[in-house]
């Protein structure tokens, strides 16, 4: 476990993403996954669509030494996974309209 320092008026999701963690709930996160597993597990899906989020949860358990108990941190990775997409698509998105990408004429 780590301490993490939020200033007044900060979100808790904001605290954490200075840290490079990105928390599964959307207001009080209990657990957050360090956005560089999230980026591995992105490119790991894209060459390998077949390796399941269980898989990784399983991968990153045994490595920190955490039992795994049921489905509930892959739930959590799972909801960090989606939100990770999101965020990825909004900086797509983003840049497209910087450059002039309109999606009707590209």
């Amino acid at each position: 476990a780590i301490t993490i320092q939020q200033c007044p008026n900060e979100s808790a999701n904001t605290a954490l993403l200075h840290m490079g963690l990105l928390g599964c709930f959307p207001l009080q996160p209990t657990i957050a996954i360090h956005i560089k597993c999230l980026k591995l597990y992105y490119q790991i899906q894209y060459h390998q669509s077949s390796f399941s989020i269980q898989a990784i949860t399983k991968v990153l358990c045994m490595l920190h030494n955490v039992r795994v108990v049921g489905c509930y941190l892959c739930n959590q990775f799972s909801d960090a996974f989606d939100i990770y997409l999101q965020i990825l698509q909004e900086i797509w998105d983003h840049v497209d309209w910087i450059l002039g990408k309109d999606p009707n004429t590209w």
